[in-house]
């Protein structure tokens, strides 16, 4: 996982309370105990296996629950990084940073020609 999705999630450990160290984008022990502590704060069902998940995979887990608590679907909480998750991240990055999403728009060819035939 980027070092940038994992300052945006110990920012929101912070602010629930669960993570008292240094906003730093490295995932250790202390980011791991407070991603267990913090989950149950999101108001998401997460799977009863959770807490058995490797530290990684419950990191990725409480993204995709922080993404759906602020209605951006990640797809199932499983805590693997799939093409949903990869989207959800990126849009709760440009939530979080702007206060909004904006939609997606389909962007046209530049010109009328077709210089490689497709």
């Amino acid at each position: 996982m980027k070092s940038a999705y994992i300052r945006l999630l110990q920012r929101k450990l912070a602010a629930l309370g669960a993570y008292g160290g240094t906003i730093d984008g490295a995932a250790g022990p202390q980011t791991d105990a407070a991603v267990l502590a913090g989950i149950g704060a999101l108001a998401q069902p997460v799977p009863a296996e959770f807490a058995g998940w490797s530290g990684e995979h419950r990191l990725i887990g409480f993204l995709q629950a922080y993404a759906a608590s602020l209605g951006v679907d990640p797809g199932p909480l499983d805590g693997f990084w799939g093409p949903q998750t990869d989207y959800a991240a990126s849009v709760l990055g440009e939530r979080i940073a702007t206060g909004t999403v904006l939609p997606f728009v389909d962007a046209g060819p530049l010109s009328a020609t077709n210089p490689n035939g497709f």
